[in-house]
């Protein structure tokens, strides 16, 4: 109620403003995890309304966190200019790659839905060579003999415990690559040697 009451143009005060924009990403990420996507585009862009000047600067934690999540909900509900828009924000200002992450798995899905799986796929790999998770889109039999050689491996030394007692993955780094590496299955479906080594990883990892 409080948040729907108040407005950018009577909050002149700074800390009252960078106040109501929290305020108001709480209320979009809730809006988010429900989900209601309607409802997360109105509390996340009021929330960047409130953002003072020279935000990036001043209140990095707070912009990154509004717009990166702004750029997701547009994507979400199909605003595909605005999505690009929130996106270079994040691009343009992100203090490091690790910044980009999210924004990145946005680009990659917006793509896919806009049917540029070429781009998406290029920008998924990208980011899993970064990640450590170095995938090459040409590759021989040699390769994928090799990549089915040590998943073969893998799963046999796993088989005699019990699915539900090999352990919860809680690296960041790997679940982070995981995520990137299911990103980038629909871009490679029709590159069916590639399709094997992302899923081979996908076991290993």
């Amino acid at each position: 109620d409080l948040i729907n009451r108040v407005s950018p143009s009577n909050t002149p005060i700074a800390d009252d403003r960078m106040r109501y924009a929290k305020l108001n990403l709480l209320a979009g990420e809730k809006a988010i995890q429900t989900p209601d996507f309607s409802s997360a585009f109105e509390f996340i862009e009021s929330g960047i309304s409130f953002l003072n000047d020279g935000h990036w600067e001043h209140d990095y934690d707070l912009s990154l966190a509004l717009i990166k999540n702004a750029s997701g909900v547009a994507c979400s509900l199909g605003k595909s200019h605005l999505t690009t828009t929130r996106l270079n924000e994040v691009f343009d200002n992100a203090r490091c790659y690790d910044d980009k992450l999210d924004s990145m798995s946005v680009l990659i899905q917006s793509l896919a839905m806009d049917g540029k799986t070429g781009q998406a796929l290029e920008s998924s790999l990208r980011v899993l060579a970064y990640l450590e998770e170095q995938v090459s889109i040409d590759l021989d039999e040699e390769a994928i003999l090799r990549e089915l050689t040590e998943t073969h491996k893998y799963v046999q030394q796993i088989l005699p415990l019990s699915l539900d007692t090999i352990p919860a993955m809680k690296d960041p780094l790997k679940i982070k690559a995981m995520h990137f590496l299911h990103l980038s299955l629909w871009p490679s479906h029709q590159n069916i040697s590639l399709l094997v080594a992302l899923s081979c990883r996908m076991v290993r990892l």
